[in-house]
């Protein structure tokens, strides 16, 4: 049985290399993604609901103050007190988020 093992691997040889050096290529070469591409907002917060993005989507600031984010900025970040501060976005037809949506923030 362990003859047929090995000479079962010995044939395989070729294919074994190959399957490694893909490995070896998946993990050797980064990926890098346009983040822009499909980007429907972009809020920084940076002491506005402005939206950043090519769609114009602002938003209203409803009483969030605006703070000192965590780089230093003077007004580079909104503060919540976590009862009723929050920021209203209209849904134009650009914010459909019925199939999919990603949301990312930096809460401290």
């Amino acid at each position: 049985m362990k003859l047929l093992i090995i000479n079962h691997i010995k044939h395989n040889h070729p294919v074994v290399c190959i399957m490694l050096l893909y490995l070896f290529l998946c993990i050797a070469i980064p990926a890098y993604a346009n983040i822009n591409n499909g980007l429907m907002g972009y809020y920084p917060l940076n002491g506005s609901a402005n939206d950043s993005s090519n769609y114009g989507n602002h938003g209203t600031i409803n009483s969030a103050t605006a703070t000192t984010d965590r780089f230093g900025n003077a007004s580079g970040a909104l503060y919540f007190d976590g009862v009723d501060d929050y920021v209203q976005i209209d849904t134009p037809s650009s914010l459909d988020t019925r199939y999919s949506i990603s949301i990312f923030a930096w809460i401290n």
